[in-house]
């Protein structure tokens, strides 16, 4: 059914903007803060401040002034975001006003649920496209089905796709359309002017981070952005946000660290890493607007000279299959080179480097954990062309109930120019030893051995070993 939103002519563009509450028993609805401009009840957001998780939640702070008259009791805000938590809101006053209750509402429209709202309503038939006629004011009787009923004086016009008519809604402030609202009942003392604390949880706002790393030889310089998206369905003006990297428990949709991050200091400073338990915060400098749909990007951190060294491995299972291995091409990074202690939160990092011929080439990329000071990034690009593996079961007997030995034969072979080290990691069960090798090997956890083995350029090399386990 199509129809069409009309504005009545005693209604002004602020007007426009105010909830309509459902009545409660034996009370008026509240007041819509927009309707009230004239009474000078506006809201004046006075701070905002953005606490933004990496999962996607955000804790929102906001300090506002309102102007209340003496015979005010009922309340409602509207500029909030859809996605917004209603269990977690914390909303303060000062000492002579207290909120009783508080209901939030977040009214999604279709067509036809738009029409029910209108059941019993004033409408206006309006000639469709091309058609002859004056619009008529009628009566939404029934918005049953797909064919709305509408008594127009002392008959009754049945609606469809084919009639030569369209319904028009004209707008009613017991009608919500603005978007989401928050009604709340006051008690105490209304007159003069007011500070309303707002604290709550938002989803929908979060904050990834994406890192650049460019390879010099045996250098890498790494540059990291926070990207953080908005779909909460509100919009954030101007506002003081710090980045929270870390996971947080999200037990019943409610962490305790988030409401103790309104303590944290409000001064604006640099977007270096402060602790917070056991996370990291970032302030921005400035302050920064974030409207719904919108994607900010923004540098975090940069860290030059960093050491890095270029390598390949080949991972096997001792109780696996035999054949062609790829080896994987790996970067180790030092971080304890950078000049300031450098801590990474998880995200995406690409690499890159500068060819002979002076431009970019793109190298692959990872994906990191959050990386505390002093521990190396592990770095994948991912296959190497010119240097391949197999390997080859050369034994495999069972010794005894549980306990087995096993034999095995990596070949590497090099058709590059250049001499390697291959590291060869391989994934042993149970209770194991290596009982003979043709290289010495390294233990370095419970269930991996590890060896490093030169392959000359455009040549070969070969590593044996048996093991014994028991599962």
């Amino acid at each position: 059914m199509a129809f069409a939103l009309a504005a009545a002519s005693a209604m002004g563009a602020a007007a426009a903007r105010a909830l309509p509450v459902e009545n409660d028993v034996g009370r008026a609805p509240p007041q819509p803060i927009a309707a009230a401009a004239a009474q000078g009840d506006t809201p004046d957001r006075r701070a905002l401040t953005l606490t933004i998780y990496q999962n996607g939640l955000s804790l929102v702070h906001e300090a506002r002034a309102i102007t209340l008259s003496p015979a005010r009791d009922q309340l409602t805000l509207l500029d909030l975001p859809a996605r917004l938590q209603p269990d977690t809101l914390a909303i303060t006053l000062n000492s002579t006003v207290h909120v009783q209750r508080q209901r939030f509402r977040n009214a999604k429209w279709t067509p036809r649920t738009l029409l029910q709202a209108y059941q019993g309503r004033p409408v206006l038939l309006m000639p469709r496209s091309g058609e002859n006629g004056q619009p008529r004011r009628g009566i939404l009787v029934s918005a049953a089905g797909d064919n709305p009923i509408v008594r127009i004086g002392k008959r009754l016009e049945i609606g469809g796709p084919d009639t030569p008519w369209r319904i028009a809604l004209p707008l009613d402030p017991r009608v919500n359309v603005a978007g989401p609202a928050l009604n709340l009942w006051l008690s105490g003392t209304m007159g003069g002017r007011h500070k309303l604390d707002l604290i709550y949880l938002s989803d929908g706002l979060g904050w990834q981070m994406d890192y650049w790393a460019e390879l010099q030889a045996k250098q890498l310089r790494l540059e990291g952005f926070a990207r953080i998206v908005n779909h909460s369905g509100g919009d954030y003006p101007s506002a003081k946000v710090r980045l929270i990297a870390g996971d947080i428990a999200r037990a019943d949709r409610i962490s305790p660290i988030m409401m103790k991050t309104q303590h944290l200091r409000s001064a604006a400073e640099a977007s270096a890493a402060e602790p917070v338990l056991a996370w990291h915060l970032y302030r921005l400098d400035q302050p920064v607007s974030l409207p719904d749909a919108a994607t900010l990007r923004l540098q975090l951190l940069r860290a030059e000279g960093l050491a890095v060294q270029r390598y390949y491995r080949v991972s096997g299972n001792a109780t696996g299959n035999g054949g062609e291995t790829p080896v994987r091409v790996r970067l180790h990074v030092d971080t304890t080179t950078a000049e300031q202690p450098l801590a990474l939160p998880a995200g995406t990092v690409r690499i890159r480097e500068v060819g002979a011929d002076g431009e970019p080439r793109y190298l692959g990329a990872d994906r990191i954990d959050h990386t505390p000071t002093g521990k190396p990034l592990e770095l994948a690009l991912g296959t190497a062309f010119d240097i391949t593996a197999r390997r080859t079961r050369t034994l495999f007997r069972r010794l005894g109930k549980d306990h087995y030995e096993v034999g095995w034969r990596i070949e590497l072979r090099n058709a590059g120019t250049q001499p390697v080290t291959v590291q060869l990691r391989e994934h042993l069960p149970g209770d194991w030893e290596i009982v003979q090798h043709t290289a010495s090997h390294e233990r370095i956890s419970s269930a991996i051995a590890q060896w490093a083995v030169a392959v000359p350029a455009t040549g070969t090399a070969t590593m044996s070993y048996q093991a014994r386990y028991q599962r």
